[in-house]
């Protein structure tokens, strides 16, 4: 009985016309309708004309018996067991060059549900040999996530200079401190110290010097002999040094950005009152942190956002903008306080700011004048200049938010010029403009029309709250706008009714600032999965501080370092 037979049990199927030999020599029937069927490997051969088509003998040279029998009992019956890695290992080969790519899955299946500290790095390896590319990605994010661990195994210190370099200067790794890469380096070199030490320069330059601390440098990095006796790595961390310790009239951007896991996401509040520090709030901490005073304390902030990795505090003269740099803890003038091109929009008092907003690290101001007329300006950082780029809207106090290129421009109203009454009429419309194309595209139309609403995107969602319906009605509701299919729905209304305050998205954790009372502001956090908004937090202030505050938001991905040298500071 053949091989067929004992998979299948079938007696309808012809009798075998194919035999397949391998390496040792042995041979296995098998059915030429069934591999053609199989994988285009045979489906080429058996009707190729060449000898195999003639004879119905196909020579499997590198394929062994036990190998073939799994082969074949997959092509009959779609299942295969597989009792070890090194026996998955041999399996995707095989099944690579049969071209038997439902195996090859299942094989890609058993490594990636058995991924572990020490064979992610083969699996890895053996992934990208094959070109599979989901064991790839599996393997990939395995050991960025677990790397500080990865790299003290035989199969990450076993892997040549090139290999190293490419796992090191990745964004994605996951590592408690970057001085850890400078540990796993010297783990490397100690591996091999004799062959290895000449690479050492090739992966040190790899290392963000200013993300590891100046005790750190002077004490465990520039004494390392391999540092010392180098020229180019010891200029490196004496440049490094004096970054780190320039004077506060220096504005050197630092040279690298911090590695993802070295990076975390907080919510930047900023109060009306002059007297008023601003604050961070890290969510995952649960802690405030206040931030240094502003340099000008006498202006009253209305717009606050973050670009190019610092903080922005705008207050009615654009002028006197404040910027804060994380990387030195300090604030400074905007850099186009000094600007003759900003004078139209900083004089022109009929010019009121109504928003500012990032549109791939570029800045917009979007300014209101007369009744229903609403202007674009555009700010370029790399030329420091500005320009007006169109009277842009036929209505007023829509809301803006930025998602990819484009800023949406959603609701809002316009005064009835011909009435003697106090009348709007609030609008549902919404419609995006192409920055790049400078040209606008209608949308769907919100559920409920509103203006001085607020909100927040992400590139598949855009989120709208609160503002004020027909009547002057403030509202609760919040509404969610699906991109890609082009329509809004009501997701929980927020606890109060509530218009222009600010939402936020940190870590895609979507949050208002919203008052509870003259003198109380809370975080509420939206819980998606329940569809309901939390109350998570209470916004500290000093008690002569808690009347008729406002507070404007904005996210702010910071160095995790940053956290270290800010106070936090309790609930009063």
């Amino acid at each position: 009985m053949g091989l067929a037979d004992i998979f299948l049990q079938q007696d309808h199927l012809t009798p075998y016309d194919v035999t397949l030999v391998a390496k040792d020599g042995k041979e296995f029937k098998a059915h030429r309708k069934v591999l053609l069927n199989a994988s285009p490997f045979f489906e080429k051969l058996l009707n190729s004309g060449m000898k195999e088509t003639k004879e119905r003998v196909i020579l499997l040279k590198i394929i062994t018996d036990t190998q073939m029998t799994d082969i074949l009992k997959f092509i009959y019956t779609g299942k295969v067991e597989i009792p070890s890695e090194e026996h998955a290992q041999d399996l995707i080969a095989v099944a690579d060059y049969l071209c038997l790519s439902n195996l090859r899955r299942k094989v890609e299946n058993f490594l990636e549900q058995n991924m572990s500290i020490l064979n992610c790095v083969s699996n890895y390896y053996l992934a990208e040999r094959y070109l599979c590319h989901e064991l790839i990605s599996s393997a990939q994010n395995f050991i960025s996530s677990n790397f500080s661990t990865v790299a003290e195994t035989e199969g990450f210190l076993s892997l040549p200079s090139h290999e190293v370099e490419k796992w090191i200067s990745g964004n994605d790794v996951v590592i408690s401190a970057e001085g850890d890469v400078f540990k796993i380096i010297l783990r490397w070199i100690d591996y091999d110290k004799r062959k290895r030490s000449i690479k050492f320069s090739d992966l040190f330059r790899h290392v963000r010097l200013t993300f590891i601390s100046r005790e750190t440098l002077k004490i465990d990095v520039m004494t390392n002999h391999l540092v010392k006796e180098n020229k180019v790595c010891l200029n490196a961390v004496t440049d490094a040094l004096a970054w780190i310790d320039q004077a506060t009239s220096c504005n050197v951007p630092r040279p690298h950005s911090p590695r993802k896991a070295l990076e975390t996401c907080v919510i930047a509040i900023c109060s009306n009152k002059a007297s008023q520090h601003t604050f961070i709030y890290h969510p995952e901490r649960g802690e405030f942190y206040r931030l240094p005073e502003r340099s000008v304390s006498q202006f009253l902030p209305e717009h606050v956002i973050s670009c190019r990795g610092k903080l922005f505090v705008f207050p009615k003269d654009i002028s006197k903008t404040q910027c804060y740099d994380p990387d030195f803890n300090r604030w400074s003038p905007a850099p186009w306080a000094e600007m003759d091109s900003y004078q139209i929009l900083i004089s022109d008092k009929q010019h009121a700011l109504k928003a500012v907003l990032v549109v791939r690290n570029k800045m917009f101001f979007i300014t209101e004048k007369y009744a229903n007329s609403t202007w674009l300006w555009k700010y370029d950082f790399d030329l420091n200049s500005t320009a007006t780029l169109s009277h842009w809207l036929d209505k007023i106090q829509a809301c803006f938010v930025v998602v990819d290129k484009y800023i949406y421009a959603i609701g809002g109203c316009q005064d009835d010029l011909s009435s003697d009454e106090d009348w709007l009429k609030v609008f549902p419309q919404s419609s995006r403009f192409d920055t790049e194309e400078t040209k606008w595209q209608n949308m769907a139309s919100l559920q409920q029309a509103r203006y001085h609403a607020f909100g927040v995107g992400s590139n598949e969602k855009i989120f709208v709250a609160g503002g004020c319906g027909e009547c002057f009605n403030v509202l609760r509701s919040c509404e969610v706008y699906n991109v890609e299919a082009d329509e809004w729905y009501f997701i929980a209304s927020l606890t109060v009714p509530r218009c222009t305050v600010s939402m936020v998205l940190v870590d895609d954790t979507l949050c208002v600032l919203c008052p509870t009372s003259e003198s109380n502001w809370e975080i509420l956090f939206y819980d998606h999965r329940k569809d309901e908004w939390n109350v998570t937090t209470r916004i500290p202030f000093n008690e002569s501080e808690r009347t008729n505050v406002c507070m404007q938001a904005s996210s702010l991905t910071l160095f995790k370092g940053t956290l270290d040298i800010l106070e936090p500071i309790a609930d009063k």
